[in-house]
Parts: C-alpha cells; structure tokens; sequence
C-alpha cells in the first residue's frame, strides 16, 4: 500500500468564500485578480495497493503498453514545446476523427517549417500549466518537471536583426524604441510582420518568475525599405502568418503571439487603411481557439475584423454614378453596418460590467487630480486591469470609423438616382435610423483619449495604442471643422512622448536579461 496525492479541491481562500478555483498553480489566478492572497493548496492523501511485480501499478493504473524508452521519449518532446497529447481541465477537445489524425508535430505549440525559416530552434523545456488562461492574461504561468514560474508577458517591435537567433542564453541588443507607424507603404497587400519568442526565467527568485517577450516588425509599413524585385509570385503577396494558416496558432508561443500581437496590430492597419483582412474570414475567428477559451477581447476582435471590408466597399460604392443598382448595394451594406453596430453594443453592455460583480462596471473615472498633462480632457478612466482598457479602445476606435461609414451611406441613399425619380426614397423599416445617434464620433474620440494613459500605465504591450491613438489624432485634425482642436492635438503629441519613454523603458529591461529562443513566426 502506498500514498499519493490526490486531486486539487481548490484554493483554501476560494473555498472560504464558496467561490469556484480555477485551480492555478502555484497561486489561484482569481485571488491575484481580485486583490486577495491566495492561501494555497491542500490535497488529501489517497492510498493504491500493488506489487513490486507490477511495478507500482494497481488496477485503477494498469500498466502501459509502450516501452518505457518510448514513453520517455515522447513525454519529453511534448513538455519540450510546451504542450500535451491530452487536453484536460476546461480545455476544449478537438474531435475524435480529427486527434486521431494529427501526427505529433501538429500538436506542438511551435511554428510549422514554413514559419521557422528552415533552422532549427533549440527550446526550454517549459510548458503553461493547466487549466489553460485566455492569452490576454498578463501573467503566464509556466511550468516544468519541477517548478512553476510566474511569467509576465511582454510584447515589442523592433528589428529582429539585432536579436541572437538560435544561441541559448543570447544577449539582445536592441536600438532605440520606435513609435509603431501604421501608414501603409502601398496601397496593396495586408499587414505583415515577422516575429520572435524569447524566454527569461529567474529560477533563484521566489516566487520563480520570468519574463515572455514577444518581438516583432512590420515588414510592409512606411518604414520598410522598398521591394527590390519587381516581379512578385502570387505567394510572395501572401504574408507569413497567412501562408501558415490558422493551424499554427493554436497551442502556445505562438496562439499568445497571434492573439495579443498580430490580430491587434493587423485589425489597427486594416481599418486605418480601410483595406479588408483576411482574419475576418471564419477560420481564422475559431481555429486558433481550439484548446485556449476566448477572452472577451478576443470576441471583440471577432467583431471588429468585419469592418474594414464593409468600409472599402462603401469607399467603391460612394464612387458609382447614383442609379437604382447603386441604392440597393448602399441599402445592403448600411443593413449590415447596422448589424455590426449592434454586436458592438452588446459587447460593450457585457464587458461594462464587472466579471466579478455584476453590480460593479469595468471602467470609471478615475479621482486622481488633474494635471497639465491631462489637459484639455478633465476627466480620465481607470479600469478593472489594461486587457479591460485595450478593449474600449479598439471599441471606440471601430464604432468611431463605421458611425461615420454609417452617417456617409445614410446620405447617400437620399441622393436622386439618375435613373429612378423618386424622392425621398422608400426605405426598409430597419434603415429608418436616428442619425443623431450615429453622432458620437467626437466622445468616442475623447474616451481613447481619456484611456490611453491607464492602458500605458499598466500594459505591457505599448504598441497595440498606436491604433487608436492614431484614429483620435486623425480625428481632431481632420474630421472636426477643418482641425480646429490644437489642444487636443497637442495632447496627442504628447502622450506619444510617454509612449516612446514606456517602450525605451520595455528595451532597457529585455536588453539587461539573457534569453532561450522559444519560437519564430
């Protein structure tokens, strides 16, 4: 007979309160978030009886029918990438016809050869315990044969050309941050952008802690250097993370990197430039998803990738000689303006309210004093934690451009079509709108104002603001009156200072660190 450590029951502190544990080790997760100290975990011992000729084996665990030299073998490649053949918990399974398929290599959270660039990548054996955490949580916690870490996710861009690429332990020398510029250097292709995953763990710490840093550049912005060919494969358009497919992306490094660096940074690009994405198509809203539960940024994310399309075609449409064809194609796209409007509501109605507490909201204005930097907004929010923050902004910069597309189709359907004279037209019941409710363009502007500074305080992602930032600078300087709003722009000015001086602090950081290479994209 012999003793072994039976399942987790919970945190102590959320079984005193009779509230669920998401059992994360080493600390529950729902403590950490809601401000309590987690009092560990407790497991009550259960006893097997077997033999020495079973070798330790007992009816409840019969013995395995591999050799135990394979078993080692295949046990240590998964943990190596951070992964496991069985997902448990309150993990999603995939279909039985579909794992029984898949060969080892799909199963590992590493890019495919395709991503990789042809070399080898030589990875710590570390893998995110379970249950697995949507990947907009800040903190990931890691795990191997021995200890758990406590790892804050970063993200960064800068030039991948000043990172040690293959060298365990590399020192990364970075240059001096650079503000994200989102103006397209042609008017064709989508956002691409090349990526890196490097790991710091501090295992003399205690509690074990690390860093998860993820590094990337765009490679098709203002800012790249021209293409030297002028002959172009139709693959040669089809950017990185695209030729890859969804597949790719759903165990981690590379889910965190696709969900917290490039679908933010490919949705900002889209609609500043108006040029529709592939992410909206369904796969790419699901896929990545398969074994990590969605967060709700990431259902706004699902929302917001529909609108750059709807606004290119509304850009083509408003161009058309106005005939009868014309006002029916601007009747359909305003029908399904209306309908992505209000998903964007009802998303804003479910995460204005804290998780926690349904009588508590997510954002409020914050009580600290007014100072010259917040001038001229009088007011400024503080939310529940940053992923709450950059939500409402990408919430506000969306609602911001498709209220406007909305207002633009709306007029156009009352201009006299040169082949159908009949004005004012009959319109279906659901486009009889209150315009003046598609007037709020100038509050959803100060509201990104109004956060920005709580996002910078307290994310770690400086880049995922310059999206919004951008559509609220283009705003006061061009949409409002002929910009006419110097102090808002100014403001503008200067809180991309204090988003340069978070980013030099973030390079300053990485830079003083030795890293494992964990994945390229």
């Amino acid at each position: 007979m012999v003793g072994v450590p039976g399942k987790y029951k919970g945190c102590e502190t959320c079984r005193r309160r009779r509230v669920k544990c998401d059992n994360m080790r080493p600390i529950c997760r729902k403590c950490v978030s809601t401000g309590r100290s987690c009092e560990g975990y407790e497991r009550q011992m259960i006893f097997i009886t077997a033999t020495p000729e079973d070798g330790g084996r007992c009816s409840s665990h019969p013995p395995r029918s591999t050799s135990k030299k394979a078993l080692r073998g295949d046990s240590a490649s998964v943990k190596s990438h951070g992964s496991r053949n069985s997902q448990e918990g309150n993990s999603p399974s995939p279909p039985a016809s579909a794992s029984s398929s898949r060969s080892i290599s799909h199963q590992l959270p590493l890019p495919s050869a395709s991503m990789s660039n042809g070399s080898p990548i030589s990875a710590p054996t570390l893998s995110p315990s379970e249950p697995l955490r949507p990947a907009w949580d800040d903190l990931l916690f890691l795990s191997d044969k021995h200890s758990y870490y406590t790892t804050q996710i970063v993200s960064l861009q800068t030039k991948l050309a000043h990172v040690g690429r293959g060298v365990s332990s590399s020192i990364f020398s970075p240059p001096s941050y650079e503000l994200p510029d989102f103006r397209p250097a042609s008017s064709s292709g989508e956002f691409s952008v090349s990526g890196q995953c490097i790991v710091n763990i501090d295992s003399a710490s205690e509690p074990k802690s690390g860093l998860c840093v993820f590094l990337y550049e765009p490679n098709n912005c203002s800012s790249s250097p021209p293409e030297t060919s002028q002959w172009k494969g139709p693959h040669d358009y089809m950017n990185t993370v695209q030729a890859a497919g969804p597949q790719a992306f759903t165990l981690f490094p590379a889910h965190h990197f696709f969900s917290r660096v490039y679908r933010p940074s490919n949705t900002a690009w889209s609609l500043l430039t108006r040029k529709a994405t592939h992410l909206a198509q369904r796969d790419w809203a699901t896929t990545p998803w398969q074994y990590y539960p969605k967060s709700l940024i990431d259902r706004l994310f699902d929302i917001l990738v529909q609108i750059p399309d709807l606004l290119e075609r509304a850009d083509a449409t408003s161009h058309h000689v106005p005939t009868q064809d014309r006002q029916l194609k601007i009747q359909d796209l305003l029908t399904r303006c209306l309908y992505i409007d209000r998903q964007l509501n009802e998303w804003c109605a479910i995460a204005a309210q804290d998780p926690e507490d349904s009588h508590r909201h997510s954002y409020w204005i914050s009580r600290s004093p007014q100072t010259q930097a917040s001038m001229p907004f009088s007011e400024t929010f503080a939310f529940i934690n940053a992923a709450t923050a950059v939500g409402f902004l990408y919430y506000w910069m969306g609602s911001l451009l498709l209220n406007r597309s909305i207002l633009n189709l709306h007029r156009l359907l009352f201009q006299s079509a040169v082949d159908y004279n009949m004005y004012p037209p009959v319109l279906p019941v659901g486009l009889n709108i209150d315009v003046s409710n598609y007037q709020r363009d100038g509050i959803f502007a100060a509201n990104i104002c109004c956060s920005l500074d709580f996002a910078l305080n307290t994310s770690t992602q400086p880049d995922v603001l310059a999206g919004p930032l951008a559509v609220a600078d283009m705003y006061f300087k061009g949409f409002q009156g002929g910009g006419q709003s110097q102090l808002e722009t100014a403001w503008c000015d200067g809180f991309r200072q204090r988003m340069a001086a978070k980013g030099q602090h973030i390079v300053s950081v990485v830079a003083s660190r030795h890293w494992d290479e964990y994945g390229r994209f």
